[in-house]
């Protein structure tokens, strides 16, 4: 009986410490195994790829403001759908909205704002207004 009751105990422990493990979602970049003791927090778009954490697609980024992973310019947002996965609601980077589009709605930049290198939306600067030069700062003389 008392052998039974150690045994009930363990599995009592191993069950809570499991449930815990499963709870706690892992943070971009920690690592993963994919089994069901460490798995990444899908609802924040996080999969577990290579053992890590990180964003379902590669042309997704972890925002730490919203914490959570979202498209850069040009690919799908919204709720998206492909061979891989079924994701609800997946929102654009800073400055960028959600565009209808074909198939799925597409990242774009706001107005005032372009897309850089690294697929995030950046202020459109002004360009620099020219110099205006003329005979205002000249100096004249007159001869004799």
């Amino acid at each position: 009986m008392e052998k039974c009751l150690v045994i009930a105990v363990h599995f009592v422990i191993l069950f809570f410490i499991s449930v815990y493990e499963v709870q706690s979602a892992a943070a971009p970049g920690d690592r993963c195994d994919g089994r069901v003791t460490r798995w990444c927090d899908f609802d924040r778009a996080l999969w577990c790829r290579g053992d890590k954490c990180q964003c379902v697609h590669n042309h997704m980024h972890f925002d730490v403001n919203r914490q959570k992973c979202v498209s850069k310019v040009w690919f799908p947002c919204g709720n998206t759908s492909s061979k891989d996965v079924d994701m609800p609601n997946i929102e654009c980077v800073d400055n960028a909205r959600c565009a209808p589009s074909s198939p799925n709605a597409e990242c774009r930049c706001k107005t005032g704002f372009q897309e850089n290198d690294d697929g995030f939306c950046v202020q459109v600067r002004a360009p620099p207004r020219p110099r205006v030069s003329g005979l205002l700062g000249a100096e004249w003389s007159r001869a004799g």
